[in-house]
């Protein structure tokens, strides 16, 4: 499977958007206060080991892998601590690179997403929603091909 922000954006539009803030509300609703519920499917298998166990029982980690599968996506890292700006959708594996979806929970300013745009890794797609790609331990640490899309979003953004 190939990923850039154009994939990423064609498969963030449309329905795909409210269930992936649905979910991201619904298990954040779940957690303990300040705790943390991180979770990626390994090839679309459970999970092998989730420390976050006693949060979810088998009912409802199979809600969230059946969730994830519809949105063509592969992990979710969520916590409900105070200061806890945004949740994240992982949505492709790339070598060690990661894909994800970074959903803020609240609008950010355009100061703020000027901020965020200078990071290398991120992307702002929208003033709520950031792509977000981690290069892991080795590899370049850029988002690839991000100016070509930041470009193709000028270009229509003036039409």
């Amino acid at each position: 499977m190939r990923c850039d922000a154009f994939i990423m954006a064609e498969c963030y539009n449309g329905e795909p958007v409210f269930w992936m803030w649905n979910t991201v509300g619904r298990y954040r609703d779940m957690l303990p206060d300040s705790t943390r519920l991180v979770v990626e499917f390994d090839n679309g298998d459970m999970p092998q080991s989730m420390p976050q166990s006693d949060i979810l029982d088998e009912f409802e980690k199979k809600q969230l892998k059946e969730r994830l599968d519809y949105l063509d996506c592969i992990g979710i890292d969520v916590n409900n601590y105070p200061d806890s700006e945004y949740s994240t959708i992982r949505f492709r594996r790339m070598n060690m690179g990661m894909y994800s979806y970074r959903l803020y929970n609240h609008p950010l300013s355009h100061d703020q997403q000027d901020s965020i745009n200078a990071d290398p890794c991120l992307i702002v797609y929208n003033d709520s929603t950031v792509f977000e790609f981690s290069a892991g331990v080795l590899g370049a640490q850029t988002f690839p091909g991000k100016q070509e899309f930041l470009e193709a979003q000028k270009r229509n953004e003036t039409k």
